[in-house]
């Protein structure tokens, strides 16, 4: 028996209700203000706007099969600046959220250095003095680590070592 478009999908999809919709919305907000992605580029630095051109094809063709196969597990793109690296990072960060893979984390290498440096001379704790994961270890627990301009940071001796 075949049922009329409309009909099968009133059988098989129930569109979700306002609360489940609030739901999604509310919790996909908390992961991006947790992620750290410039929520500017929330609407702009999407895979699906990325424009590849030469020598930018095998980059995008990577950052589209990094979002539809599980088992990658690290991706490094590397080039000049102004060739689409952070567009394509973050394209896959805003994927990663939109399809609620887990959570992502969004560094500058410099700036994830910088707060290393200040937790490890002064570890962040609670009001009561108990320890609190540093960002660090929050960088450690999330399902996508997006590092930004790693090789660019200055070198400092603490970071050297």
């Amino acid at each position: 028996m075949t049922l009329p478009l409309d009909q099968a999908a009133e059988k098989y999809f129930t569109p979700p209700d306002e609360e489940q919709v609030a739901e999604r919305n509310e919790k996909f907000d908390r992961m991006a203000r947790f992620s750290g992605m410039p929520l500017a580029t929330s609407e702009t630095l999407l895979l699906m706007k990325f424009l590849p051109g030469p020598g930018t094809k095998t980059a995008y063709a990577a950052a589209l099969a990094f979002v539809g196969e599980p088992e990658h597990h690290f991706l490094t793109f590397v080039g000049e600046p102004g060739r689409g690296k952070t567009h394509l990072a973050l394209g896959i960060g805003w994927h990663w959220l939109a399809q609620d893979k887990g959570t992502v984390k969004y560094w500058q290498v410099s700036e994830l250095l910088d707060a290393m440096r200040a937790e490890f001379d002064k570890p962040p704790e609670t009001e009561t003095g108990a320890p609190l994961p540093g960002q660090f270890e929050l960088a450690k627990g999330v399902s996508l680590l997006i590092l930004d301009d790693l090789g660019v940071e200055k070198t400092s001796e603490w970071v050297a070592d």
